[in-house]
């Protein structure tokens, strides 16, 4: 048994030690080396599907470039970003008639080569299968095809075949060599134009909102941000337009232009000249630095030279240069919000210091990435001024919400300002109305004074006299004095039990004549109020009753409750010489009918009064007759 074990362990062991000695390894290791190269050589005998060369002189031929070899031809799968350059760039496309066969509901024998950049100067399709081998040319230097379908792109139609075949493309510009290729069915096609129209159509929508909110912003408001803001959002409309195609559709043929690059060129350049100009001004608006002032109109100085350019034929250098200066003022606006603005400063509180802030960053960053595309880094979005539409949106949406609320802040100052005015006019109005008050009643009692003075011997009635007279003043400055201590007036004191039988009646003993006053009602009717103001409210209204009452006639004063169980209290007299005040202005301050400036008096009691009753939660009212008339104060019974 061993001997027979040992025999078929060496017949077993011998084939397992040789799979694992150096020869065989090296066998495998040769063998996955040659699959390698057999799949690489069949790959690289396989041309790429797409590709493209650049013609720096731009003088090549269409045989020439056919004959290029494959190693001349850069892969790209979608979109080239290449910057300004005057080379022009060759596409090797490769059709495959039974791609999207099975999907194509619409015109299956067709389909549909885009490249989506309307700017493109000129666009040359060379097809075996069309125009028999001369090229098909599009362009904004050039009038619509017959086969645009699509306002957005440079568009051609291309027959399927029955075999793989390569077409090829020419593109030169002025403009940035930045674009997409879309090679789809028709039915793509269509759907892609639908829905770019409707995402234009709500974007020149919002466009036009914004446009017609900044005229509205100005109307009765006018000021250069809102002037400037108006020329900006009409210019990127026009830049829209532009950008999707619609200049060289319609504005083209309408002017019976061949080419319309120089207008889009020159649009380009001109609207970035109105947003950074537009920035600079909103800017200045806020207290910056000293560095910053002289660069609000630097726009201006800046891209003039580039529009000049642009109208003499220098295109490419004016556009190449505008782009970067897109990115300069970009970060200088950043610059200017983060570091050089007073935000301490009182008028800046017009704006959300936050909300511009958020705008310049946001528009700090997204500016310089959407033109980022033009400079030779490649486009996300299959359009590539995608970046462009919705930095221009949004900017709109945040400038537009700014210039709200600077418009409602200018708006509350406004009128802030001129209830200020107001104010001032009708201080100043009553202090000419109070002169001339005291210089009415002054000159009465004064005169008598000066008389009694001047007389030798001074007798019972001069004397009483000389004291009416300086009653007179001393009431005068005492409703002065209370009229200016009201006007201070926040605060009542700690409210007291008042008996209104009682305060009626004494202030009743201090008049003149207290017999010609008449107290009726509830003569155990009290309130919880302040004692000092209550008092001030009756002796106006009875002093008030009893100086322009008929002569020889009684004031009566009538006390009771209300149906909401408030106090009132009434005063009556009749119509005297002095006859009826104007209800509109009876308690208008330093107020006194025309009858009544024979009569001494300032105009003050009835003000004051009314000021009072209202101060306690009350209010006083004038109820006018032919006969008689009143004034009746409701006071809460408790404040």
């Amino acid at each position: 048994m061993p001997v027979s074990g040992s025999s078929d362990a060496r017949m077993i062991c011998p084939p397992i030690k040789s799979w694992f000695s150096p020869a065989p390894q090296l066998r495998v290791i040769l063998l996955l080396l040659g699959y390698l190269l057999v799949w690489s050589a069949g790959a690289a005998a396989e041309p790429n599907p797409r590709g493209y060369f650049i013609d720096p002189t731009s003088q090549l031929s269409i045989a020439e470039v056919r004959a290029k070899p494959d190693a001349d031809f850069e892969p790209f799968e979608r979109a080239l970003s290449l910057g300004y350059t005057d080379a022009t760039v060759w596409l090797r496309l490769r059709i495959d008639p039974t791609a999207g066969r099975d999907q194509a509901t619409i015109d299956s024998n067709q389909l549909v080569l885009r490249l989506t950049n309307p700017l493109l100067n000129e666009v040359r399709l060379y097809d075996p299968l069309q125009n028999n081998g001369q090229p098909i040319v599009t362009g904004d230097a050039h009038p619509n095809t017959l086969t645009e379908l699509d306002l957005s792109s440079l568009t051609f139609l291309l027959p399927r075949g029955d075999t793989l075949r390569d077409v090829y493309v020419a593109v030169s510009t002025t403009s940035s060599m930045v674009f997409s290729v879309v090679l789809e069915p028709v039915k793509a096609a269509l759907k892609h134009n639908r829905t770019y129209d409707l995402f234009g159509g709500g974007y020149l929508g919002l466009l036009v909102v914004f446009f017609v909110l900044a005229i509205a912003l100005r109307v009765g408001q006018p000021d250069r941000v809102m002037n400037m803001f108006i020329v900006q959002q009409g210019l990127a409309i026009i830049w829209s337009l532009t950008l999707m195609g619609y200049t060289r559709q319609y504005l083209g043929p309408l002017l019976g232009l061949d080419s319309v690059d120089g207008l889009t060129n020159f649009v380009v350049v001109l609207y970035s000249w109105s947003i950074f100009q537009f920035g600079m001004i909103f800017l200045g608006q806020f207290p910056v630095k000293s560095w910053v002032k002289p660069l609000v109109y630097s726009p201006l100085l800046v891209f003039t030279p580039l529009l000049l350019a642009v109208l003499f034929g220098f295109d490419r250098l004016a556009l190449s240069i505008n782009a970067l200066m897109v990115i300069a003022y970009s970060i200088l606006g950043l610059v200017i919000v983060l570091f050089a603005i007073d935000w301490s400063a009182d008028h800046t509180s017009q704006l959300p210091r936050w909300l511009v802030v958020f705008f310049f960053v946001l528009f700090g960053f997204a500016t310089p990435l959407a033109t980022s595309v033009t400079l030779r880094v490649e486009p996300v979005f299959q359009n590539a001024f995608v970046g462009f539409f919705f930095t221009t949106a949004t900017a709109g949406i945040l400038m537009s919400t700014l210039l709200l609320y600077r418009a409602r802040a200018q708006s509350r100052q406004a009128a802030a300002s001129a209830m200020a005015l107001k104010l001032q006019q009708q201080r100043s109005q009553e202090q000419a109305m109070f002169l001339g008050m005291l210089a009415h009643e002054f000159k009465t009692p004064l005169s008598i004074i000066k008389m009694v003075l001047g007389s030798a011997a001074l007798d019972h009635r001069a004397s009483n006299y000389s004291n009416d007279a300086i009653r007179n003043i001393d009431a005068l400055l005492e409703k002065c004095i209370q009229a200016e201590a009201l006007l201070d007036t926040t605060t009542i004191s700690e409210p007291v039990a008042l008996n209104l039988d009682d305060l009626v009646r004494d202030v009743a003993r201090n008049s003149n004549q207290p017999d010609a006053i008449v107290i009726l009602g509830d003569t155990d009717l009290s309130i919880w109020s302040d004692p000092t103001l209550v008092r001030v409210i009756v002796a106006n209204l009875v002093d008030n009753a009893m100086k322009y009452r008929k002569s020889n006639t009684t004031v009566q004063v009538s006390i009771g409750l209300s149906a909401d169980n408030s106090v009132v209290m009434r005063f009556t007299n009749s119509v005297g010489r002095s006859g009826v005040p104007d209800p509109e202005h009876v308690f208008d301050k330093y107020y006194r009918a025309s009858g009544a400036l024979s009569q001494s008096g300032s105009g003050l009691g009835l003000y004051l009064s009314k000021n009072i009753a209202q101060l306690l939660g009350g209010d006083l009212v004038f109820e006018p007759g032919k006969e008689e008339l009143s004034f009746e104060v409701r006071l809460p019974k408790q404040i």
